[in-house]
């Protein structure tokens, strides 16, 4: 029998890197937020010490220490190639408030406490004894009320996955080159759905997951899909990992993933019926969505945590309006979640999506919302608060709001306008997926990879509208008129450019790349 291929951890990742990139829900002001909801005292994200094991080049964490220059930022990898280009990197920005090591979760160097662990994307990528290890340098680096995020694999959504994922390993093992390999397998994934017969019940699931695979950038088809390990497991199996290292449920990093709102209401009731607490309506969750990835939260088992939420927990926390990452047109979007009669007559609310609108792309804290919604309505802060808080939670169930314990900030355009330091160091380095404010991936276009590193605070319009247009000219990137033309002639790019410079700024700043 032809062997499976299985590479050692570093071999791949030498020879193919994992992309290092931000993670929203990884940042410590996300992470707070759902402690804070449930009743913990979370360390304030701006003086926290945050560990990230398995932090590839440092691409999540060194904005977090960019943007939290009193917090302390510590990473670990047994990648010793990520670990120096991420060093490097941190050496050019001028941090001095993380460092990022080379190790292995087997044999951890005593760092000290932390008040958030981040492990995302190695959970289920590593073998049972580094797993363990894992659970346990949580257990035993979390501060008293710190909180641990950890990502994993999850069943039964990646039962037909991990099938492809096995015939992958198959086949790849007849194929020694990594570039082989990786044609072979998305070959082999595409074969499999062409042979099923659209009539054979398998045949939709196939279509899906061929349309994953084609989607998915050749560096995570690597490692996610011919690495070593790869292990799926049940929810209520990680739960009880979890409580064997002393460590507990905390919930999800979002908490629209936590409850049934999405699912029609006659199923609503059904699943609710089963979950009986919230640990069984976590797994009943996962059945009836057929999830495929958790992002969850843990915490020491001896902490109490309260998930009956109160109102004026969201006091101590700032919103926003939820911004998309990639669209097709660049519309700065309504904040309200989908309303109904009675919700559009409502002045409360629509006071509440008229004060998040106009914050965009910043947010503002609770207590300055509500202080705003009672500028624009009759009544007093104390009769509105829990009003405007139940339009809060009902938007952050719908995923039209943002919730943060630190403040949202992004500039608005001006006339000498600096994109935010992370994101234009991001496209220097080659990246097209760049960093924004609020620690959100947000991909850029080619015409927006060529402004970025423009805006540095020293360049006029007029220079940077005749640097664009040279670019555009020879073929840098495609310009298109009102007619949808292709914009060859300079006299005519810079017309153009100069036409659509406010709504490229604004762009910009919609997707808070402005310093």
């Amino acid at each position: 029998m032809t062997p499976r291929y299985t590479p050692t951890v570093n071999d791949a990742y030498d020879e193919v890197p994992y992309m290092s990139r931000a993670f929203a829900a990884t940042h410590p002001a996300s992470l707070a937020v759902m402690g804070t909801l449930f009743g913990l005292t979370p360390t304030p994200p701006e003086r926290a010490r945050v560990l990230e094991l398995g932090c590839a080049a440092g691409g999540n964490l060194i904005p977090m220490a960019h943007g939290n220059p009193d917090a302390q930022f510590v990473g670990i990898d047994r990648n010793a190639k990520g670990i120096e280009v991420g060093q490097a990197r941190i050496r050019d920005l001028g941090l001095t408030n993380i460092s990022l090591h080379t190790a292995d979760l087997l044999d951890l160097p005593d760092l000290g406490q932390f008040d958030y662990i981040v492990a995302h994307g190695v959970y289920s990528w590593v073998p049972a004894q580094v797993q363990r290890a894992l659970l346990d340098a949580c257990k035993k680096r979390l501060t008293p009320h710190g909180i641990a995020y950890i990502s994993y694999n999850t069943m039964p959504g990646w039962a037909n996955r991990s099938a492809l994922r096995e015939m992958a390993l198959f086949h790849a093992g007849e194929h020694p080159a990594l570039s082989d390999r990786l044609g072979q397998t998305r070959a082999l994934v595409q074969l499999v759905q062409q042979a099923t017969p659209e009539d054979h019940p398998l045949r939709a699931v196939l279509d899906h997951e061929h349309r994953h695979f084609s989607a998915m950038p050749d560096w995570y088809v690597i490692h996610e899909h011919l690495g070593e390990n790869n292990e799926a497991l049940w929810f209520h199996e990680f739960v009880r990992r979890a409580g064997v290292a002393g460590l507990q449920f905390l919930g999800e990093a979002e908490l629209r993933d936590m409850v049934a709102v999405d699912l029609p209401p006659d199923i609503r009731t059904q699943v609710e019926a089963l979950g009986s607490d919230q640990l069984r309506l976590e797994q009943y969750l996962d059945f009836v969505r057929h999830r495929t990835f958790r992002r969850t939260l843990l915490v020491h088992d001896d902490v109490a945590i309260d998930r009956d939420i109160a109102l004026d927990r969201i006091d101590r926390l700032y919103v926003g309006g939820a911004l998309a990452t990639q669209p097709s047109d660049p519309t700065v979007p309504n904040v309200a979640p989908n309303a109904t009669d009675d919700v559009e007559q409502d002045t409360v609310a629509e006071a509440t999506w008229d004060v998040l609108q106009h914050s965009l792309p910043s947010g503002l804290a609770f207590t300055d919302l509500l202080q705003q919604v009672v500028d624009r309505t009759s009544g007093t802060a104390t009769e509105l608060h829990d009003d405007v808080a139940n339009h809060v939670f009902s938007a952050l169930l719908q995923g039209s709001v943002h919730l943060s314990a630190s403040a949202m900030v992004a500039a608005p355009p001006s006339p000498r306008p600096v994109a935010y330091t992370i994101a234009r160091d991001e496209v220097a380095r080659g990246e097209t997926w760049v960093t924004n404010r609020r620690h959100q991936g947000v991909q850029l276009d080619p015409y927006m990879v060529t402004v970025l590193p423009l805006l540095d605070g020293t360049r006029s319009t007029a220079d940077i509208i005749a640097f664009l247009a040279q670019a555009a000219t020879t073929g840098v990137f495609e310009l298109l008129d009102l007619d949808h033309n292709t914009v060859t002639d300079s006299d005519q790019a810079v017309r153009v450019l100069t036409e659509g410079w406010p709504r490229a700024l604004d762009v910009l700043a919609y997707y808070a790349l402005l310093d």
